[in-house]
């Protein structure tokens, strides 16, 4: 399955490559192909927003004072709440 969804990118521009070539240089019914390509090229974003029937969910991540690393023990570089480096006493 994933090797199908790496693929399709490729699909995405041999069909932009045509669109170019064939549709953008001609004038359809008074209207220039550059908009026919801009309306073709639409199209893909029209249905994914279509196909997903619930707004994506935000990520909870662990906030920035739950952090693992103790003063004593911190990163090279940490500095702690007042400014100073982690680990150093004044």
């Amino acid at each position: 399955m994933v090797v199908w969804l790496e693929s399709l990118w490729a699909l995405g521009w041999i069909l932009a490559a045509l669109l170019g070539r064939f549709l953008v240089p001609r004038t359809l019914g008074g209207v220039p192909g550059w908009r026919w390509a801009l309306l073709v090229g639409i199209v893909p974003a029209v249905f994914s927003r279509s196909a997903s029937s619930s707004p994506p969910r935000p990520c909870f991540c662990p906030s920035a004072e739950a952090s693992t690393w103790s003063s004593e023990a911190g990163p090279a570089g940490a500095v702690d709440g007042a400014g100073r480096a982690a680990g150093v006493s004044p």
